[in-house]
């Protein structure tokens, strides 16, 4: 909302399944809302998203569910909420940068096929005070933005432990020997017992390890304000050595 010049259109409601969308359904009556724009996000929270939209559509509410599960999805949805909103020409300027950073993403890209890619996004002690690392789960806007710049998820074709993350051990990381490692901004704040890439036990050999290409992300990146920036800071790193 904030990218398309919608923000001062707009109010967070937070709600979810039972008595709490109880009280969200008061709170939208009571401010007079014209529209509710819910975040859908298929491969996480069908059901609960379905829930929320059928209930205040029921009740008489207007809502636009808002696909972003693939960067082209989030690039035609900017355009659409842009229009229903009379934010036509901020919407189109945000959604023509992103159309423009993807077109830049593909002229970089080259055919030496995609790099294989560990994104960490939370580290956790487990029971037998192992460490089990969670990565980006596929049909995410993640994974669209991985794909879309020459990267290839080593955890593709793993299931969600838990909505938005896939869990995987030290084993299943050495055996992808992963070229290049991509560490979410808060994963480290969050953890005070976070220890970097280089430092970890029996990573020594991996080959984003040896060639040294890891990066730290911003608490931001992914963000529809940056996403733009974003693409193409993914492509510098994944294709460093052609630039």
């Amino acid at each position: 909302m904030e990218t398309i010049g919608a923000g001062h259109k707009s109010k967070l409601f937070m709600g979810g399944a039972g008595p709490s969308i109880e009280a969200m359904l008061n709170e939208i009556k009571a401010e007079k809302t014209d529209m509710v724009l819910v975040d859908w996000r298929v491969e996480t929270e069908a059901e609960t998203s379905c829930s929320i939209a059928g209930k205040l559509f029921r009740n008489g509410v207007t809502v636009y569910a808002a696909d972003k599960t693939t960067i082209p999805k989030l690039i035609r949805e900017m355009k659409q909420v842009g229009k229903l909103l009379n934010q036509s020409q901020t919407a189109d300027n945000a959604s023509e940068q992103l159309t423009q950073a993807l077109q830049k993403a593909k002229e970089t890209l080259n055919a030496s096929g995609p790099k294989t890619v560990y994104w960490e996004i939370q580290v956790n002690e487990g029971d037998d005070g192992v460490p089990e690392y969670s990565t980006i789960v596929p049909q995410s806007l993640e994974q669209s933005l991985l794909t879309e710049t020459g990267g290839s998820n080593i955890a593709a074709n793993e299931k969600p432990f838990i909505p938005g993350q896939v869990r995987i051990d030290d084993d299943f990381i050495r055996s992808a020997d992963p070229q290049y490692i991509l560490i979410s901004g808060y994963a480290a704040l969050n953890n005070r017992n976070y220890t970097p890439v280089p430092a970890r036990d029996r990573w020594s050999n991996i080959k984003a390890v040896r060639e040294k290409h890891i990066i730290s992300l911003q608490p931001s990146f992914g963000s529809s304000s940056t996403l733009h920036k974003d693409i193409l800071t993914l492509v510098d790193f994944l294709y460093q050595e052609t630039n």
